[in-house]
């Protein structure tokens, strides 16, 4: 969070939740959480920013997307933003898939912009 909090700054942190791996039941569990932080970057800036984060705690990318990891650091919302290019998708498409991002919220229910249904 030290490096999250230089650029782009931390404005709140949820509780962080023990969940099973997405898709991979026998892999080992992850500890997940939602971080806020400023909007002084556009979102394909601060995508960036959280692969530099990434990288500097040791982060290596395979081609399987789901394989045990040091860290994931994934913009999954930047305020009403809508995006779909090669680069970024926003909102996150596996939003729905993480119920730690909700329990991050309080339980609350978020109207998202630009998920399918």
């Amino acid at each position: 969070m030290r490096l999250l909090q230089r650029e782009p700054g931390v404005r709140a942190v949820s509780t962080f939740y023990r969940t099973p791996a997405l898709k991979r039941p026998a892999d080992p569990p992850f500890f997940n959480g939602v971080i806020e932080v400023g909007d002084a970057l556009g979102p394909l800036e601060a995508k960036k920013r959280l692969r530099q984060i990434e990288q500097a705690l040791g982060r290596e990318r395979t081609a399987d997307r789901f394989a045990p990891r040091t860290v994931d650091l994934d913009l999954i919302l930047y305020g009403d933003e809508v995006i779909s290019s090669g680069e970024l998708t926003l909102p996150h498409p596996d939003i729905v898939e993480r119920p730690f991002v909700a329990a991050a919220n309080g339980g609350s229910t978020w109207i998202v912009r630009g998920l399918p249904g």
